[in-house]
């Protein structure tokens, strides 16, 4: 009996693994212990202070300012529009003359 337990715990248990190392949304992340030097002290506890009112951990708030440091760098790294390149848009109808309403609302005065 103890052994029919354990089998099917173990069953269990190797299923509910397989589900988690196998979904769309992993739920367990590599992460890597990091060092920081060169930092600014009163940047430092700044940020350490925003991450608390903000209730998240240190790690939380770095991996967090990584992340969109990392967005940030790839955005700015696409190729960028030149005005001449740039198509003209239709708003649809009664935007015809939208242009020059917007320089009579900006600029009479």
């Amino acid at each position: 009996m103890e052994v029919e337990n354990a089998n099917r715990i173990f069953k269990n248990w190797k299923g509910l693994l397989f589900k988690l190392t196998h979904t769309k949304h992993t739920l367990v992340r590599s992460m890597t212990d990091v060092t920081f030097r060169n930092v600014n002290e009163r940047d430092l506890r700044d940020f350490k202070a925003e991450a608390v009112r903000e209730n998240k951990t240190f790690g939380e708030a770095i991996a967090e300012a990584i992340r969109l440091w990392v967005e940030h760098k790839q955005f700015a790294k696409r190729k960028k529009m030149k005005l001449s390149q740039s198509k003209p848009v239709d708003f649809g109808p009664g935007t015809e003359n939208l242009s020059k309403r917007i320089d009579e609302i900006l600029y009479s005065g």
